[in-house]
Formats: C-alpha cells, sequence, structure tokens
C-alpha cells in the first residue's frame, strides 16, 4: 500500500520547532513545523494542543503553501489539499498519485490543477513525532477522499488489525495536523459524528462544507452547543454522497 514519506526522529519542543497562527473561518489555528515539514496544526483550544513553551513564533518555508491551501479549502475553491514528497523522497497513495513531484491529499485533486493553481510548492508533512502505529493512522486519513467517510472499524481493517478499534480511535484523536489531515472524515460504524478533537461545531462545519452526510440523530444531539458560522463556499461544490469505506 502506497504512502506519503514521513521521517523517523521524534518531534521535540524546542526552538528548531516554528509556529505560527493564522486565522479561519472556525477560529484561529496554530501551524508548526520543523525542518523536514510541517508537523502540525490544530485548533485553539482543541484536546491534544501540545506544549509550545520551547517553540519559536516565527515562519517557516513550509508555512506559505499550507496557509494558502487553507484559505483556498475554506473559500471553497479547493476540494483537496496538494502534498509534496520530502527531501528524502516520497510514495504515492492509492487514487491520488504524482504529478511533478506533488499528490493530492484525497483522490479528486487539490483546486483541479496539478500542483495547486497558486504556483505553490506541496505541502511536506513532518508526522515523524507519532508512533509506528499512529503514523500508520494518520496515513489511512490521508486515503479518505473529499466527500467520503470511513468509520474506525474500517480502518483498524486496512490496518489488517480489525480488534484495534479503539487503538485506531486514539491515534485518529492524536492527529497533529488538523484539515489536511482528515480525521473528521472518520464516523461511527451507523454513520454518526462521535467524537473531534476539535469540538464536533467543527466537525460539522467541515463535513458540511466536503458535502459529506452524517446521521440527524448527531446533528440534533449536538445542535443546541452549536454555534460554528455557516461556512458556504464561493464557488458550488459537487456534493458527493457519503458512504463508509
Amino acid at each position: 500500500m502506497k504512502t506519503v514519506k514521513t521521517t523517523t526522529s521524534k518531534l521535540a519542543a524546542t526552538a528548531s520547532t516554528a509556529m505560527t497562527t493564522i486565522a479561519t473561518p472556525l477560529g484561529p489555528m496554530t501551524l508548526a513545523a520543523t525542518a523536514r515539514g510541517l508537523c502540525g496544526a490544530w485548533f485553539e483550544g482543541q484536546r491534544h494542543y501540545p506544549d509550545t513553551a520551547g517553540w519559536a513564533q516565527g515562519d517557516s518555508v513550509f508555512f506559505e503553501s499550507a496557509r494558502a491551501q487553507l484559505a483556498a479549502y475554506f473559500a471553497g475553491e479547493r476540494v483537496g489539499f496538494d502534498l509534496s514528497c520530502g527531501v528524502q523522497g516520497c510514495r504515492g497513495h492509492g487514487g491520488g498519485g504524482y504529478g511533478g513531484g506533488s499528490q493530492s491529499s484525497d483522490s479528486q485533486g487539490g483546486d483541479r490543477q496539478r500542483g495547486g493553481r497558486l504556483g505553490l510548492a506541496g505541502i511536506v508533512l513532518d508526522l515523524s513525532a507519532g508512533t509506528a502505529f499512529q503514523q500508520a493512522v494518520w496515513q489511512a486519513l490521508l486515503r479518505i477522499p473529499t466527500g467520503l467517510s470511513t468509520s474506525y472499524g474500517g480502518i483498524a481493517q486496512q490496518l489488517n488489525n480489525p480488534k484495534a478499534v479503539r487503538a485506531v480511535g486514539a491515534a485518529v484523536g492524536r492527529n497533529p495536523v488538523s484539515i489536511i489531515v482528515p480525521c473528521h472524515r472518520v464516523l461511527g460504524a451507523d454513520g454518526s459524528l462521535t467524537g473531534y478533537a476539535g469540538g464536533l461545531d467543527r466537525k460539522i462545519a467541515l463535513l458540511r462544507l466536503e458535502g459529506v452526510a452524517h446521521t440527524a440523530h448527531a446533528t440534533a444531539r449536538n445542535s443546541a452547543h452549536n454555534t460554528t458560522p455557516n461556512l458556504t463556499p464561493n464557488a458550488p461544490r459537487q456534493p458527493v454522497q457519503s458512504q463508509l469505506l
């Protein structure tokens, strides 16, 4: 099974990790990058937010593409993210493929032009802070196409470990790169929302933006606490009927 290449070193909370804050329609996000690539994208206040005390506020060569692609995604101008291979090379994943040294994080491509219409390089990911099992789960998340969803059990089956559903759920919750590594596309076996480290309101908004349906009872259960703005794309999407992979 093809994967995006990751490195083996652990993410250390040191000045070698750069961080910056960007504004999104769902609230501020912190981006973080090591010398190898983008290693984090967290909503303000989400669960498992890292200790950033030793990180350096500033820019990184890996922020520009992530910032631009996230802005286009929220504006409805992009259906996925173009991921670039790292300096040590990389391999594609099922359905996405590579063109000019980049791939899309879903099988439909990014903004319809391989490599990005803005002429930016693809996003370089550094997922090496995770354990081997966590990295395998995060790679599985990258294979979920926009407009579709999967279940925790479905990912466990992909990893040939069907009894590891709870471990998969824990690894999904620890995903360090929100949205770009699309953990919001993982639903319960019955199509319910279950949890999301960034908050269920944000999960609902992201799924709505991508045209993914979820069970009505899950929406009703959380609607009283839903304060998320309605993300209406500037350009119409072609909604894709949700299905469990």
